[in-house]
């Protein structure tokens, strides 16, 4: 499934980081599922919006012939159809780079010294997904939300975030839950997260474990993936490599 508001990475075998906790890991197991989340519960409250160079420039997007009136009518309901689709819009989000990353590590595993990556590629993202429903997969572009114009369409406001967010080198698999038209009311929001069927043999390449975790940690993991008939490979983080001098 393709859309001009996505693009794939330069190199489709780019590695991909996905960090978790226990419970996450597990859960994707038993479920052989990726979970998606509601995007107006991410942590971004930016999400699903646009800048205001963008803003400034649909009077001249519409041309001179339209009026005041009716430039004001299509303003309000851009606005408002903008303002609903982030309870209608799941994202589940990747990390794209080479390596490990520290930063991420330590932004996932929030203090404790347990957390799990797995490592995988664009490719095999894409490849993965057996559920019907269509699933869209792209890199996300940093602009700033002060001078940049955007593209206006429903998906291109989830694959740009602001530059102070650069760090992420993200990744986004999105799924639309309603797809909303003049003749279609809005549905009830709906739940804050949904499994979303993926082939995990075909997805996940390793399974890393987060630097400094204990050993019993990185057994536990071991165990899970064995009671769930998986064969990846648990490794510990390379950031536990003991330095030569």
């Amino acid at each position: 499934m393709s859309h001009p508001d996505f693009h794939a990475p330069t190199n489709p075998d780019v590695p991909i980081w996905r960090y978790m906790d226990l419970a996450k890991f597990a859960s994707m197991c038993q479920s052989n599922a990726l979970h998606f989340a509601r995007a107006n519960i991410m942590e971004d409250v930016f999400e699903g919006s646009t800048s205001q160079a963008t803003v400034d420039a649909r009077r001249t997007s519409l041309g001179r012939d339209v009026t005041d009136a009716e430039f004001n009518e299509y303003d309000t309901q851009m606005t408002a159809g903008a303002k609903r689709l982030p309870s209608y819009l799941y994202l589940n989000c990747w990390h794209m780079n080479e390596h490990e990353s520290v930063a991420m590590w330590k932004i996932y595993q929030s203090g404790a010294p347990q957390g799990i990556a797995i490592r995988s590629t664009y490719r095999r993202l894409s490849e993965s997904i057996t559920d019907a429903t269509g699933i869209l997969i792209g890199t996300v572009t940093y602009a700033d939300y002060a001078a940049d114009v955007m593209p206006e369409g429903v998906f291109a406001r989830f694959l740009h975030k602001r530059v102070s967010f650069e760090y992420e080198r993200e990744i986004r698999a999105v799924h639309l839950a309603q797809r909303h038209d003049d003749r279609t009311p809005w549905l009830p929001e709906g739940p804050p997260v949904v499994p979303i069927s993926v082939d995990l043999d075909k997805l996940v390449e390793t399974v890393y474990v987060s630097p400094k975790a204990p050993a019993w940690f990185a057994d536990v993991v071991r165990d899970v993936t064995v009671r769930y008939g998986k064969s990846w490979p648990v490794q510990y983080s390379s950031l536990d490599s003991d330095p030569v001098y």
